[in-house]
């Protein structure tokens, strides 16, 4: 297969691939989880796990179904036995039609880099065609499969440099990911996460404590993934099996409500408030919303909209934690944001997020 110069297959950035693999190391030796999202088919390269068609889709959709339709197109040429004629003037059309639709392409693809490399020699000069499709998919195929290769086998130079390799031979790709990234977000780790929790202000048996663990389980994982952006900076959480060296904190945000009532009597937060979050410390000042939706909607809000730590206003965060949100339409002033008047944003000290 002839390939030009990959744009990153440089020694600088095979010595850069090399330095990612001993962090990933140090990582690993060290317990602290590395906020770093890599697709599987870099992971499975890094474990020697076998790469397949659904890895790649992972990382370039497009090329896929590219192959799939190059591969599977089909044009109806069944016909009565013997009647060879009929059948061989409909492969004809078949032909035909395919090479009016892709007779334009050359044996050549755009790589991650967004580079074009021939799939094989003299690839640029050979059209596609009914004849040759196959032989064309299976270049294909094979040059995106293989595409990663050399910066993988870097990145696993610079592993090994930390841990022995023969470590990384009893690993599946998963438990690689979890030992360097965290494990996830699924609903099965929220329940993980629950047993890690301590709680100030309040206790697991609050009516509004089980509300947050039925609204956390009800998400998606990748809402659940910002979730843990918002309280604590990352978006996996440690390997199961494995302690914790920090535990995550609830503490109940906000003063009662006059004349609640129902099962929090007398607690129930005022509706506007909105959670906050102090990551460095995993921490999550959660008001007691009466409601499941409340809940939601109030947590979804803060997490979509505060994703970034600002370690200016230190001013302005006195007292923050328990002003409301406004909507535009009930604002005094201009443009609407956290906090009361529609002054924007309340901006959070180090690594406390205001909502």
């Amino acid at each position: 297969m002839a390939r030009a110069e990959k744009s990153s297959n440089t020694p600088s950035h095979n010595s850069m691939f090399r330095f990612v693999g001993r962090l990933m190391g140090m990582g690993m030796r060290t317990c602290n989880l590395l906020s770093i999202n890599l697709s599987p088919i870099v992971w499975k390269g890094l474990v020697r796990e076998e790469v397949d068609e659904l890895d790649v889709a992972d990382v370039d959709e497009v090329v896929c179904r590219h192959i799939a339709a190059v591969r599977d197109f089909a044009v109806d040429t069944t016909c009565r036995a013997g009647d060879e004629k009929k059948r061989s003037d409909r492969e004809a059309e078949a032909a035909d039609i395919f090479n009016k639709e892709f007779g334009n392409l050359r044996f050549t693809t755009v790589g991650c880099d967004n580079v074009e490399y021939e799939v094989v020699s003299d690839g640029k000069e050979l059209k596609l065609s009914w004849a040759n499709r196959m032989r064309y998919v299976t270049f294909l195929r094979r040059f995106k499969l293989t595409e990663y290769e050399q910066q993988v086998s870097e990145m696993r130079t610079g592993l090994c440099e930390v841990v022995p390799g023969k470590i990384l031979s009893i690993l599946t790709w998963a438990e690689l990911r979890a030992r360097v990234a965290g494990a996830g977000a699924t609903a099965e780790d929220m329940e993980i996460l629950a047993k890690n929790t301590d709680y100030h202000g309040c206790s697991a048996s609050d009516p509004f404590i089980k509300r947050f663990w039925t609204m956390l389980r009800s998400l998606t994982d990748e809402q659940r993934s910002d979730f843990l952006k918002f309280v604590w900076g990352r978006s996996r959480l440690p390997p199961r099996g494995e302690p914790w060296r920090q535990r995550f904190s609830i503490h109940a945000h906000g003063p009662p409500r006059a004349g609640g009532g129902g099962a929090d009597a007398g607690a129930e937060a005022n509706p506007t408030l909105l959670p906050v979050a102090h990551t460095c410390i995993f921490k999550l000042c959660l008001p007691r919303y009466a409601t499941l939706s409340i809940m939601r909607d109030k947590v979804l809000l803060a997490v979509q909209n505060c994703m970034s730590v600002d370690i200016d206003g230190e001013q302005a965060n006195e007292g923050a934690a328990l002003l409301p949100w406004e909507d535009d339409e009930h604002d005094g002033g201009g443009g609407g944001g956290f906090g009361a008047g529609g002054d924007g944003p309340l901006v959070a000290a180090d690594d406390e997020r205001v909502t």
